[in-house]
């Protein structure tokens, strides 16, 4: 089974690891598979058995880690992050933001949540496909959006100016 991450945010120097928590805690070195993506292959995986992954980007000046993932051998990996990088660039508009920002959802039930750059809800609610966000009163920074519905679940980030 292989197993993919891609560290979004514009750093260079990137190495990266898996956290897999299936048995215990492993740390395991990834593969780049060119740019900021990278990939491992694991194996001795029966179908049905279930695996906990998380991916540690370290970098100069700092690191990143996912969120952590459960999958079951053998299902499909749909909804379980960013499937489709379009898609992420794709869902809501403009980027940089001013005041208002547009989405555009394939679900009607949405549940819309926005972290600041600390990590802290700075917005989490219910939202139908198409909306709009009012974020004018918004400190200047990064942010990150986080789209779940029935469908599928979509992550972003979204400058404000």
């Amino acid at each position: 089974m292989n197993i993919g991450f891609e560290l979004l945010d514009a750093q260079t120097g990137v190495i990266a690891y898996l956290w897999n928590y299936t048995s215990g805690f492993a740390e395991t070195s990834m593969t780049n598979a060119g740019g900021r993506k990278f990939t491992v292959k694991l194996t001795g995986k029966t179908q049905g058995s279930v695996i906990q992954v998380a991916c540690k980007f370290a970098y100069a000046g700092g690191m990143s880690v996912t969120k952590t993932f459960t999958y079951t051998v053998g299902n499909s990996c749909l909804g379980t992050g960013v499937e489709n990088r379009q898609e992420i660039e794709d869902f809501f508009f403009p980027n940089p933001v001013q005041n208002l920002l547009h989405l555009q959802l394939n679900g009607d039930k949405n549940r819309v949540v926005i972290l600041d750059l600390m990590g802290r809800k700075v917005f989490d609610k219910l939202l139908p496909s198409v909306t709009s966000i009012d974020m004018g009163n918004y400190e200047k920074g990064i942010y990150f959006i986080r789209v779940e519905n029935s469908q599928s679940i979509l992550n972003g980030k979204v400058i404000k100016k």
